[in-house]
């Protein structure tokens, strides 16, 4: 990382040669990697890349995270117990990737917009009804 643009692909060039994996940061295709700009916000870390702009990409990547609603981000910090709860009580993974993905359904998530806890109870007596349905235990 210079402000040299030269200096930079030499850099490219000889990591390359030596395998050594380098990233030029306006550069996407000499570098063997790309480092996203990223924001985080509750349990949400969001990653966007802008070819060759990283300028825009931190703008993006700031502007989507705010959008998120703040209950919606409540709603996704609650549902890491129901993750937990449905790995230990759901082996079967089809099942298992199912119901998660069910968590973030549109529906779900207007609900969880006026209320997060309604939202999590609701994922959670979908969880349960699962479970006893499997007998306790899918396999």
């Amino acid at each position: 990382c210079t402000d040299n643009e030269d200096v930079n692909e030499l850099i490219a060039k000889e990591c390359k040669a030596r395998n050594i994996l380098s990233n030029v940061a306006d550069k996407p295709k000499i570098s063997d990697f790309l480092v996203p700009a990223c924001r985080r916000r509750g349990d949400i870390t969001l990653a966007v890349n802008c070819d060759e702009n990283p300028a825009a990409a931190r703008f993006a990547a700031s502007h989507m995270i705010e959008k998120v609603d703040n209950k919606v981000i409540e709603y996704i910090g609650m549902t890491k117990k129901l993750r937990i709860k449905c790995r230990t009580f759901i082996h079967d993974g089809v099942v298992r990737q199912e119901y998660m993905k069910n968590l973030f359904t549109d529906e779900m998530i207007e609900i969880a917009m006026k209320t997060p806890k309604e939202a999590y109870e609701t994922a959670e007596k979908i969880l349960n009804e699962l479970i006893e349905k499997a007998g306790g235990c899918y396999e």
